[in-house]
């Protein structure tokens, strides 16, 4: 697997399957005799349901499953490239699944591992990746660096996952005065977050930047931090190689606005309607077939981030992503614009955004209707 540092792009393309069910309707018939009724002549042939009874036996509200959903595939070049704010991590797992799947259709997807979160976004701005996924503040930073309507949001991927995580002897926000604390960057939106709650508490921490949550842990182990920021499943790692070393402080509702979101590069979307459509459309089934079934998750786990299958029920952590209220990952109905247009009030707050953004207005409401659509979740 290839991360990029800089403009290019490397993929990485993968396989995955799919299942047929069908669906069996049985019919009965139903004979009477009377005394004054004909007899049919024995040579005639038996009476079929008609098909307005087989209509009715199937309950009108029934929905395929996700698996069998049918998207329907472009014509043409079939080439995607999908931007990541860094390494591929559990909460981005969907997106390995689905280029994997989509891959053994006769796509050719792949995504593309950036070191920075801003190098994800600009790249999507610059048209070298066509899709990415990214937090609210590093897509409206490229908008606001770029040409208006450059790029458009589609959905959620999920709401804020990050923690922070501390020495157990560390009691609050007040105690990392002074302590050495673990970034992904200096300018990412969890960095820019973070500093704002330690800044109402009157702290003032050692900036150490350590590209991966899981390096992140790795470092707290062998005491080059006092406390990090990091994805939820990177803290059931740690916790679970380490019980009881190190613990959660209460950030309250700091983390709300910093979960991930998919964009698309508006110029490409519109040279390229039923490619940009069908492979957003992959995506959300990917999500519909997680939520039908988490099981399909662990191979996937194995396959692609094999770090998580250690002293860590595969299980459990899907259900902590999707049932936790903050977290509440893979929408199957690409969620709402509520937690872009939280970001955006909160970034403006801050100077870091400068006025004039609405979530409405940054959304390719044409790609992700079409989407929707597709994956029977449309309105």
């Amino acid at each position: 697997m290839s991360r990029l540092g800089a403009q290019g792009v490397i993929g990485v393309t993968v396989v995955m399957r799919s299942r047929l069910i069908g669906l069996l309707v049985g019919t009965t018939m139903l004979v009477t005799a009377c005394s004054g009724a004909a007899t049919p002549a024995p040579t005639a042939a038996p009476t079929k349901a008609p098909v307005a009874s087989q209509a009715a036996a199937a309950s009108p509200t029934a929905k395929p499953k996700a698996a069998d959903l049918a998207i329907p595939k472009p014509s043409g070049d079939l080439t995607i490239k999908i931007g990541l704010p860094s390494v591929l991590a559990f909460a981005t797992l969907p997106i390995a699944m689905t280029v994997d799947r989509i891959n053994s259709q006769g796509w050719k997807a792949s995504y593309v591992e950036f070191t920075s979160t801003s190098l994800n976004t600009q790249a999507l701005v610059q048209g070298d990746v066509q899709f990415a996924q990214a937090q609210v503040l590093d897509a409206a930073r490229a908008l606001q660096a770029s040409t208006a309507g450059s790029v458009g949001w589609l959905g959620e991927n999920n709401g804020g996952e990050f923690v922070m995580i501390a020495k157990a002897s560390l009691a609050d926000c007040k105690s990392l005065d002074g302590k050495r604390i673990g970034y992904q960057g200096a300018a990412a939106p969890v960095t820019v977050v973070t500093k704002n709650w330690l800044k109402a508490c009157g702290a003032t921490g050692q900036d150490v930047i350590i590209s991966g949550g899981d390096n992140r842990t790795i470092a707290m182990e062998k005491d080059q931090l006092d406390a990090t920021i990091a994805q939820m499943a990177d803290w059931l790692l740690l916790d679970a190689r380490a019980p009881g070393k190190f613990k959660l402080l209460d950030t309250g509702t700091t983390y709300d606005i910093t979960g991930a979101h998919y964009w698309v590069n508006n110029a490409w979307a519109t040279k390229n309607p039923d490619l940009a459509v069908a492979f957003f459309a992959e995506i959300l089934k990917t999500f519909a077939m997680i939520q039908e079934d988490h099981t399909i998750v662990q191979p996937a786990i194995i396959k692609f981030i094999p770090v998580f299958t250690t002293n860590n029920p595969t299980v459990s952590l899907v259900n902590t992503y999707i049932t936790s209220a903050a977290i509440k990952a893979w929408p199957a109905n690409g969620g709402d614009t509520t937690k872009v247009a939280n970001a955006l009030t909160f970034f403006t707050g801050t100077g870091d955004l400068k006025a004039g953004l609405a979530a409405d207005t940054l959304t390719n409401t044409t790609v992700r209707t079409k989407a929707l659509q597709l994956v029977g979740q449309a309105k």
